[in-house]
């Protein structure tokens, strides 16, 4: 056998036990959710942080178009 039939075949092993339900709780279960949740849990202040610095510059440019609207008209 040559080395790309072997690495194939042991790819396709490999895949074929990760499909396997049991094996693909224990990854969702033990492996990815934690990591999802830690991510998300150190990442949570910049979202938040990120969300209220939209909102102030979506205010402040709302504010200034309605003073420029009053400067135009009462000319």
């Amino acid at each position: 056998m040559t080395v790309e039939k072997i690495i194939n075949k042991l790819l396709i092993d490999l895949k074929d036990e990760l499909n396997k339900k049991e094996n693909r709780c224990i990854i969702e279960n033990d492996i990815l959710e934690p990591l999802i949740e830690n991510i998300l849990t150190k990442i949570y202040p910049y979202i938040i942080g990120l969300s209220l610095l939209y909102l102030i510059m979506f205010i402040s440019i709302m504010m200034i178009f309605v003073l420029n609207i009053k400067i135009y008209l009462y000319q």
